[in-house]
């Protein structure tokens, strides 16, 4: 039976490999930017458990440095492309290991927006997935 520890790190795989951005599957102290963090978001689990699958939701923050506000803001624009982006990487099958989920899905991009971690400041923006398994 697939683990939700298995999916996220092939999700942060197919990130990378269709993007060529670092995302990590786990939330870290530091942010090496640009990155991206996974996080498993709430989900109810009378609706996932005893069912041959179900829809797990992840958001994926991306963090860029924020030096040149346009330029982190354009880096965000071309991550955020219906192709080429990460939808493109988070829905290409060939990205994900066989048989491990039956889809995944980029169901919405947030806006860019700053945010600051450990006194650092970033251009952040979200992408909520959804993955059945």
């Amino acid at each position: 039976m697939t683990t939700i520890a298995e999916v996220r790190d092939a999700l942060s795989d197919a990130i990378t490999a269709g993007t060529g951005l670092r995302c990590l599957a786990y939330l870290q102290d530091t942010i090496p930017a640009p990155c991206g963090h996974l996080r498993r978001t709430e989900f109810d689990p009378r609706m996932v458990l005893g069912r041959a699958s179900a829809t797990y939701p992840f958001t994926l923050r991306v963090y860029v440095g924020r030096t040149a506000e346009v330029a982190a803001q354009k880096a965000l624009d071309e991550l955020a492309e219906p192709t080429g982006g990460i939808c493109s990487a988070v829905e290409d099958a060939d990205n994900w290991p066989d048989d491990l989920v039956q889809s995944a899905y980029v169901t919405s991009i947030g806006e860019p927006m700053v945010g600051t971690v450990a006194d650092e400041t970033f251009m952040v923006c979200d992408f909520n997935i959804e993955v059945i398994f």
